[in-house]
């Protein structure tokens, strides 16, 4: 959920708050054992990647959402992945074109990231090798790429570290059919991904064969 209604003089400024604003808001008493902070497209910049990174109130927090704030840049990408008081379950970054090859590899590199069961890193310019090779995910269940590069989906089927995921989403741009085809010439693709029943429309039967579904992704296991 977003930020919650909370008395005047906030009510007007909680979707795009300025940083002082925003450090007010997440001093308030409600802010205290915080768990989902979203914040979606709110003109978020490095002051107020500070503010987050800094807040002490949000040691509890689980689901931090600052999908479309490319005002953030590599450096605020930089702040909140060393905050020393984030221990996230879900972050979502899509939308921030700003995190290309550079922020890629600060991402795969997180040291905060050990408890990290969902990314979403959509819509961004990134390269996917860095997170295919990364060890600082050793709990991801579900990874989120959608726009991924066509030439780059076979990078992350090849990871050899992302082992306890459970659920992919490449998005429209690469048909299921081709993902599903390039999984049947990995015959090491089930024991490096022993617990992966979903990606995109696809699911995992018990015998190992992939079939078209419109069933719900697994539900993310804290």
């Amino acid at each position: 959920f977003g930020l919650p209604d909370v008395p005047d003089p906030f009510e007007d400024e909680i979707k795009q708050p300025s940083p002082d604003r925003l450090k007010q808001l997440l001093q308030h008493p409600f802010a205290t054992g915080l768990e989902s902070l979203s914040l979606p497209f709110s003109d978020l910049g490095t002051r107020h990647a500070k503010v987050i990174a800094s807040m002490k109130t949000l040691t509890q927090l689980k689901s931090l959402n600052v999908r479309g704030n490319g005002l953030l840049g590599i450096d605020g990408l930089t702040i909140l992945v060393q905050s020393p008081h984030l221990r996230l379950r879900e972050f979502i970054v899509s939308n921030n074109f700003f995190i290309d090859d550079n922020g890629t590899l600060l991402l795969a590199k997180g040291p905060n990231f050990h408890e990290l069961l969902l990314l979403d890193a959509s819509w961004n310019d990134l390269d996917p090798m860095y997170i295919a090779a990364s060890k600082a995910f050793p709990k991801l269940q579900h990874l989120i790429l959608k726009n991924i590069n066509v030439n780059y989906y076979e990078v992350i089927l090849s990871s050899k570290t992302l082992t306890e995921l459970q659920y992919i989403e490449f998005g429209p741009d690469i048909p299921s059919e081709n993902i599903i085809a390039t999984i049947q010439q990995m015959p090491d693709f089930r024991e490096r991904f022993p617990y992966l029943t979903r990606i995109n429309d696809y699911k995992r039967l018990e015998d190992g064969t992939w079939v078209k579904t419109t069933e719900a992704p697994p539900k993310l296991e804290y």
